[in-house]
């Protein structure tokens, strides 16, 4: 059955389409710290905005940085302004009002935005995404 999450835009034209994450560690990385009876660094909340144009979502380096976290692999990022940028992939769970998801992303400076990551098109394939301008909310559903 699908969860499905109406969230209010308090700031349509500023900050758009923006929910409440947690970010963590995937399953398989906690198994292995836990086996190794290392720590698990605790989720950590962040901003992330809905990006339909962001093929990869997205998250700051500070995000990476307080999750420890260690690449997986490289890719390249593309903006207005640079193109096949080089970038680090990291794995992580994005923790969501509408469900959990194991997620590849990108670790990228977003200068200027109130925002930690962009939930792109990689999670925004698995489910539906709704913008109503007229009622200032959207709906996420997976």
């Amino acid at each position: 059955m699908a969860r499905r999450s109406e969230i209010d835009m308090t700031d349509a034209l500023g900050s758009g389409p923006v929910i409440d994450v947690q970010v963590g560690l995937q399953k398989a990385a906690v198994a292995d710290l836990v086996t190794k009876g290392l720590p698990v660094p605790p989720t950590v909340a962040i901003r992330m905005q809905v990006d339909t144009g962001a093929t990869n979502c997205v998250l700051v380096p500070s995000v990476i940085k307080a999750l420890a976290l260690q690449p997986v692999s490289r890719g390249t990022a593309s903006s207005p302004n640079a193109h096949n940028v080089p970038v680090l992939m990291y794995a992580v769970t994005l923790y969501t009002p509408v469900g959990s998801f194991e997620e590849t992303v990108m670790a990228v400076v977003l200068p200027g935005q109130n925002i930690q990551g962009l939930i792109g098109r990689t999670l925004l394939q698995a489910g539906c995404f709704t913008y109503d301008g007229k009622k200032s909310s959207f709906v996420l559903e997976f």
